[in-house]
C-alpha cells in the first residue's frame, strides 16, 4: 500500500507519491483537514457559565486535534473536556473563571498537512467594592471658611470597563461647576465643590460592568451633613451601606 499527498505546487493542485507504485501495490489518497464549520469567533462569558466550543472538520483519517489556550496545549481536567467523534471536535470548559479569558484555537492534522481555527473568550468579572476600602465621605475647609469641598469616594474590584452613575435622592448627579467625577482606575470620586446645607442628603453610587453591578448609599437616618465645624478634624470621614447585584 502507497500513500501520497494532496499538495499544492505553484498554484496547482497535484498528488504526489510517497515512493514509486509497484503493479501490486494499492494507492490510498491523503486529504488533508480542513475546517466545514470553524469554532465561533467570540464567546463573553460570566463567572460560573459554561463555555462549549465546537467545530467540523474533513479530511482523511487519521486526524489529531489538538485544542490550545494562548498557545500553551490544553489538558483535560475537571473543568476541561474535549472529544472528536464524527469529523466533529469539542471543547467544553465549565464553571468559568476570569482566568479562562484567552485566545483558544483548534488544530486538526494528518499525514497530508494541518489546518486550525481560533476564538476569543472573555470572562466578565463581578463588580464589588473592594475589601475594607468601602466607600468614604471626606471633607476639607476651602480657604478657613464655614464652607467646604466634599469627595465621595469608594474603590472597586472587577473586569473593566465599567459605568458609574451618581444619584443625589435617587436623582441622578451631572456633572457641572458643583459636581465633578473622577476615575484613576478602579477608584472613582465625586467632588461636590463649596458644599453648604443645599446639599445634603441621600448619596448613591451605582457601578456596573457586563458581568453586574453593585451600589453603595448613604443609610436614610444617617444622611451626609453639609456645614464646617471648626471645633471638630478638618477631615470627616464615613462609611457607606453598600449592595450588589448580579
Amino acid at each position: 500500500m502507497i500513500k501520497g499527498r494532496i499538495k499544492n505546487i505553484g498554484g496547482n493542485w497535484s498528488f504526489v507519491l510517497d515512493r514509486y507504485l509497484h503493479a501490486s501495490q494499492k494507492l490510498i489518497f491523503v486529504i488533508p483537514p480542513s475546517f466545514l464549520k470553524k469554532v465561533d469567533p467570540s464567546y463573553l462569558l460570566t463567572p460560573g457559565e459554561s463555555a462549549h466550543l465546537q467545530c467540523k472538520i474533513k479530511g482523511s483519517p487519521e486526524i489529531q486535534v489538538t485544542w490550545y489556550k494562548n498557545n500553551k496545549e490544553i489538558r483535560e481536567s475537571d473543568t476541561q473536556r474535549m472529544s472528536f467523534a464524527n469529523n466533529v471536535a469539542v471543547l467544553d470548559i465549565t464553571n468559568v473563571k476570569v482566568d479562562d479569558s484567552g485566545s483558544y484555537s483548534c488544530e486538526a492534522a494528518n499525514d497530508a498537512g494541518s489546518d486550525s481555527c481560533s476564538t476569543e473568550i472573555v470572562v466578565k468579572g463581578f463588580v464589588w467594592f473592594t475589601p475594607n476600602k468601602y466607600p468614604v465621605v471626606q471633607g476639607w475647609p476651602r480657604d478657613n471658611l464655614r464652607t467646604y469641598d466634599a469627595v465621595l469616594e469608594c474603590e472597586v474590584t472587577g473586569t473593566p470597563p465599567f459605568e458609574v452613575t451618581w444619584l443625589k435622592n435617587n436623582n441622578e448627579i451631572r456633572s457641572s461647576k458643583k459636581y465633578t467625577m473622577t476615575d484613576q482606575q478602579s477608584v472613582f470620586a465625586l467632588h461636590i465643590m463649596n458644599c453648604d446645607v443645599q446639599d445634603a442628603g441621600e448619596y448613591q453610587c451605582i457601578i456596573s460592568n457586563e458581568g453586574g453591578s453593585c451600589s453603595c448609599k448613604r443609610p436614610s437616618h444617617s444622611r451626609m451633613h453639609c456645614g464646617w465645624n471648626t471645633r471638630t478634624s478638618s477631615k470627616m470621614v464615613q462609611r457607606w451601606q453598600t449592595t450588589h447585584a448580579q
